[in-house]
C-alpha cells in the first residue's frame, strides 16, 4: 500500500487544476439533489453490450439503481445485492474464499464491461456505482474478457457493476459515516465540467469498521478519477480508473463443534482462530479502461475498449486440522498460511452495432472481437511443523511463525483467450422480439505449478449460442423463453490432468410485468447445469479435479409495486433445488454447499415528498433464507434466518442525514465458511447501527 498516498497526491491535484482551469468558465454549480421518483432502470446492458429496454430481454435480469442503493443505504455492493432473487451473496469475513453465486453457482464481476479477476471482491464500497445488473445464468455471446483468471467464464451468472462518469454539470458532494463496531468513514463525489467538450470526476473514500469478531477489523480506502472528452456530437472517450486496497485479519471461521453442533464445552461467537503477531490480510486492485465510442452514417457506430486489470492478493491466514479430517475436538493442530497471488488481465475489445430493416423486420446488429491476456503468479508458504497443538476450550494463541516460501515459481500460469461473437435482436411486428447470438472462444491456457510437478498446455474452444424470444400481449404484460450456453476453462488450481473446458447451459421461461397498475414483476422457471465441476482432490491436498454434474432448477421472482409516488413496496422470492446430479466424490441428490433452497426479501420505502416532512424517507426490509448446508458431504447445516433492516433518511436542502440499521433484531445464527471449501461456520453480523451525512456544494 506504499503507493496508495502518492496516487491520492496525484489525483488531488488532478481535481485542483481541472477545477482551476474551470473557474474562467462561465458554468456554474448545478444542484442536482432532487429526489427522483422511482426505482425504474427501463434499460440494461449488461447482457446485450447495448441498452435494451427490459421487458425485450429472453434473460432474466434484476437492476438495481442508484436510488435504491442510496435509499437502503448500501454500503458495498454485497448489501445491495439481497435486492436480487437467486443471490448468495457471501460473508464479509467470508470475501477472500468465495465469490456471489447466482441460481446456485459462482458469477463472474463486471466492471463497466470489463471482467474482473476473482481476486476482486463484491465487497467494495458502492460509493462509485451507479447501478448494479445481475444476469442470472450464462451469458455467451457478449461477455467481454470472460477468461479473466478466475472470472468463472460466466457459467452460472454475471454481476455487471456500472460506474459514476463525469458529467456536464459540476457536481460536489462530501459525506461521512460513524456508527458502532468502531465505524467511521469519509468520502467525496467531486464532478468539474471543465469546458463543453471535457468533464473530469473524482470518487474517492476512506472507510474502517469492525465486526463482532475479535480483531477482525475492515480497513478500504479507494480513487476512482475518469475522464470525459466529447470531441464532437459523433465521438467520445471515456476513460476510467481505479485504485482500491482492503485489508483485515484474516478469518477461518469456527468449528461446528462448540458453536452450531452441541458439545460439552461452548465456543464464543466473538473467538477467533489466530495467532499472536498474525498480519493482516490485504487486496489490492488497480485497473485502467479507456473507451472511445464513433458514430457512423445512419444507425451504425463503433466501439474500441483497452483495459488492464491488476489485483493481487496477500493472504495470511491460521487453520485448525479438521478442514481435512474429522475432528471433534477439543484439541487441533494449528497451521499457518500465506497465499500470495497476483493476476495481471489486459484485453481489447472492438464493437460494431448498427439497424437493418429487411422485409418489415427491424435488425439490431452487434459484431465484435474480445481477445484478453491474462498472467497469473502466486505462491502458498508455511512454517515448518505448523503452529503446535492448541486446546480450544482453554486457547492460548501460539506465535505466528514466519512462513517459509515454496520453490520460485510456484505457480506461474498463462491464458489466452480469443473471440468473435455476433448478435441480432429482430422484431418482427410490434410483439415479437426475437434474439440470437453466437460466441467462438478459443483458449490457450498455460499452467506451470513445478512444486507439484504440474506442467500443461492446453488449447479449447467452442461455439456457445444464445437464443430466445420475448411476446408482447399488452404493452403492460409479456412472457419470454430462453435459452444459452457457457464455458470456461477452470483457473486458479492445480490439475494433475489438463483440466477440460468447464460448460453451462440453461433453459428459461418466463413473465413480465410492466406498472400494471403499479406492478413491476419478471417471473421465472430455470434450469441451470453445469459440468466438467471443478472440486477438491480427495487424495491431493490442495489440488483439484473435474467431476460430474451439478444442477440448479426452480422458480425465481423479482417484483416492485408503486402504491403511489411517495409509497413503494418490493421484494423477491426464490424456490430452487440445487444438487450434485452425477459425482465420484460426492453422494448424488446432495444440496449444493452454502446455496439455499428457498429465499425472499419484502421491503417498503416512503417518501415524504410534501408537507412539513417534505425530505423525509423511511424504508424497512426483512430477508430469509433457508438452511444451508455446511459442506459438500451434507454432514451438518446452518438454520435458516430471518434478517431485518430498516432506514431513515432526511433531505434537507444540500445537506443529507441518514440512519441505517442493519440486523435491526440483533439475530443471532450461523453461516456456512467457505474456508477450503467448507466444514467450518461463521457467526452471522450482529447488529450494525451508522449514522451519515452527506453536502452537496
Amino acid at each position: 500500500m506504499t503507493h496508495f498516498p502518492r496516487l491520492c497526491a496525484v489525483a488531488a491535484a488532478v481535481a485542483t487544476l481541472a477545477q482551476a482551469y474551470a473557474q474562467d468558465s462561465t458554468l456554474a454549480p448545478v444542484d442536482i439533489r432532487a429526489a427522483r421518483e422511482t426505482y425504474r432502470q427501463p434499460a440494461v446492458s449488461a447482457a446485450t453490450r447495448d441498452a435494451v429496454p427490459l421487458e425485450q430481454l429472453p434473460q432474466s435480469v434484476v437492476p438495481i439503481p442508484r436510488k435504491l442503493i442510496e435509499d437502503q443505504e448500501a454500503q458495498t455492493v454485497l448489501e445491495a445485492l439481497r435486492n436480487a432473487s437467486s443471490v448468495r451473496p457471501p460473508e464479509a469475513r467470508d470475501f477472500y474464499n468465495v465469490q456471489t453465486k447466482v441460481r446456485g453457482f459462482n458469477a463472474a464481476n463486471l466492471i463497466d464491461g470489463v471482467a474482473m479477476p476473482s481476486l476482486f471482491s463484491n465487497l467494495e464500497s458502492t460509493v462509485s456505482v451507479e447501478s448494479i445488473e445481475v444476469l442470472k445464468g450464462p451469458a455467451p455471446a457478449l461477455a467481454s474478457g470472460g477468461q479473466a483468471a478466475g472470472a468463472q467464464g460466466f457459467v452460472g451468472g454475471a454481476i455487471g457493476i456500472t460506474t459514476k462518469s463525469p458529467e456536464p454539470v459540476v457536481r460536489r458532494e462530501v459525506g461521512l459515516r460513524v456508527g458502532n463496531h468502531s465505524e467511521r468513514g469519509v468520502w467525496a463525489d467531486l464532478n468539474q465540467p471543465v469546458s463543453d467538450a471535457l468533464a473530469v470526476r473524482l470518487v474517492a473514500e476512506s472507510h474502517e469498521v469492525g465486526s463482532e469478531t475479535a480483531g477482525v477489523v475492515f480497513k478500504r480506502r479507494a480513487l476512482f478519477p475518469s475522464l470525459r472528452l466529447k470531441p464532437s456530437a459523433d465521438s467520445e472517450l471515456l476513460v476510467k480508473a481505479r485504485v482500491s486496497r482492503l485489508e483485515t485479519l484474516d478469518y477461518s471461521g469456527l468449528p461446528p463443534e462448540g458453536t452450531l453442533l452441541p458439545t460439552l464445552w461452548t465456543v464464543p461467537r466473538s473467538f477467533n482462530v489466530t495467532a499472536a503477531g498474525q498480519p493482516p490480510s490485504t487486496s489490492e486492485v488497480d485497473s485502467l479502461n479507456v473507451k472511445w465510442t464513433q458514430k457512423l452514417a445512419g444507425s451504425w457506430a463503433y466501439d474500441v475498449q483497452v483495459s488492464r486489470v491488476s489485483s493481487r492478493l496477500d493472504q495470511n491466514g491460521v487453520f485448525t486440522d479438521d478442514f481435512f479430517a474429522p475432528n471433534p475436538g477439543p484439541f487441533y493442530f494449528l497451521t499457518g498460511l500465506n497465499l500470495t497471488q497476483k493476476a495481471v488481465t489486459t484485453g481489447a475489445s472492438a464493437t460494431v452495432r448498427g439497424e437493418v430493416d429487411a422485409a418489415g423486420v427491424r435488425h439490431k446488429l452487434t459484431f465484435g472481437l474480445d481477445l484478453d491476456r491474462t498472467t497469473d503468479y502466486g505462491y502458498m508458504a508455511g512454517p515448518l511443523g505448523g503452529l503446535g497443538l492448541w486446546d480450544i476450550t482453554n486457547p492460548v494463541a501460539p506465535a505466528w511463525i514466519a512462513p517459509v516460501p515454496n520453490l520460485p515459481g510456484a505457480q506461474d500460469n498463462r491464458y489466452r483467450s480469443t473471440a468473435l461473437f455476433a448478435q441480432d435482436r429482430l422484431t418482427v411486428g410490434q410483439r415479437l422480439h426475437l434474439l440470437a447470438a453466437l460466441r467462438y472462444t478459443r483458449i490457450r491456457a498455460d499452467n506451470q505449478w513445478p512444486d507439484f510437478g504440474v506442467s500443461s498446455l492446453t488449447t479449447n474452444s467452442k461455439f456457445t449460442p444464445r437464443l430466445g424470444a420475448v411476446y408482447d400481449w399488452s404493452p403492460q404484460v409479456s412472457t419470454f423463453a430462453g435459452y444459452g450456453e457457457g464455458m470456461s476453462v477452470p483457473t486458479n488450481g492445480i490439475y494433475a490432468t489438463p483440466p477440460k473446458p468447464e460448460q453451462s447451459r440453461q433453459f428459461e421461461v418466463g413473465l413480465r410485468l410492466k406498472n400494471l397498475g403499479g406492478w413491476y414483476a419478471s417471473v421465472a422457471m430455470f434450469d441451470l447445469r453445469r459440468r466438467n465441476v471443478p472440486i477438491a482432490d480427495p487424495l491431493m491436498p490442495f489440488q483439484s479435479i473435474q467431476s460430474g454434474e451439478q444442477r440448479s432448477s426452480g422458480l425465481d421472482a423479482d417484483w416492485r409495486y408503486e402504491a403511489s409516488k411517495s409509497l413503494t413496496f418490493l421484494g423477491h422470492f426464490t424456490r430452487q433445488n440445487p444438487r450434485v446430479t452425477q459425482d465420484t466424490t460426492i453422494p448424488v441428490g446432495n444440496q449444493l454447499f452454502n446455496v439455499p433452497k428457498t429465499s425472499a426479501r419484502l421491503a417498503v420505502r416512503h417518501d415524504w415528498r410534501e408537507g412539513a416532512l417534505r425530505g423525509l424517507g423511511i424504508g424497512l426490509g426483512a430477508t430469509y433464507r433457508s438452511a444451508l448446508p455446511g459442506n459438500s458431504a451434507n454432514t451438518f447445516f446452518t438454520p435458516a434466518s430471518t434478517v431485518w433492516d430498516a432506514q431513515l433518511s432526511w433531505l434537507a436542502g444540500p445537506a443529507r442525514y441518514s440512519l441505517a440499521i442493519s440486523n435491526l433484531t440483533d439475530r443471532k445464527t450461523w453461516e456456512p465458511s467457505a474456508y477450503f471449501s467448507g466444514n467450518h461456520v461463521i457467526p452471522s453480523a450482529r447488529r450494525q447501527v451508522t449514522l451519515g451525512a452527506s453536502f452537496s456544494f
